[in-house]
């Protein structure tokens, strides 16, 4: 077990032992640098504010995968958190997450977000498509040990998306978290076979 004791860059030396004969035993060499986290008092983000766009590109202290800032076509010019879905399994973009910076917990604290699924075909210009419930599954989870765990708050599949093109909100009680430092995650998976089978999933506020 690696266990850094505080703040700073770490070395150490991990032994195996092998039943290789002449290599009984391989070292390998570990490092790490360990920061302070950036804990937020409270958290609100538009992402107005952030002109680039692309995969992986997000706010500060924001993280994700396939997701990243979009300001796609003339006619759909608000910035928001999105991924483009579709092929297989064995695609890179058959699934994505992001996940939020630290933030405080208290007994009044909320989790609330807008979201909503468009069919490709016409998307950069504005000509949206609402796509069905059956070609994509989303989980909304939380984690209260600095990102080692999460838990699974909700899911979203074919058997409560609203599908329509105007964002959903989603919106859940925190309070049960109350005085803990947390972390939310959203983890997107389209679904092979589904048609269209090319969209994107956005979040925004």
């Amino acid at each position: 077990t690696f266990t850094p004791t505080g703040p700073g860059a770490y070395a150490d030396v991990l032994t195996l032992t092998t039943n290789i004969p002449g290599n009984e035993t391989i070292e390998v060499d570990i490092t790490a640098d360990v920061v302070d986290p950036v804990v937020l008092d409270f958290l609100f983000e538009d992402f107005e504010s952030y002109a680039t766009a692309g995969n992986g590109i997000v706010p500060p202290n924001w993280s994700a995968v396939v997701f990243g800032m979009r300001n796609v076509g003339t006619n759909n010019p608000s910035r928001r958190l999105g991924a483009n879905l579709w092929s297989t399994p064995t695609s890179l973009n058959f699934s994505g997450s992001w996940t939020s910076p630290f933030v405080e917990i208290d007994a009044d604290s909320e989790l609330e977000f807008d979201y909503r699924a468009l069919n490709f075909s016409g998307y950069s210009l504005g000509n949206f498509t609402a796509t069905p419930g059956d070609n994509f599954m989303f989980t909304v989870s939380i984690s209260t040990d600095y990102g080692n765990s999460f838990t699974v708050l909700d899911t979203i599949d074919e058997s409560n998306h609203v599908v329509q093109i105007p964002y959903v909100t989603k919106t859940y009680d925190l309070s049960a978290f109350a005085g803990e430092i947390a972390q939310i995650r959203i983890n997107a998976t389209k679904i092979e076979g589904s048609s269209p089978g090319d969209f994107w999933l956005d979040f925004d506020n």
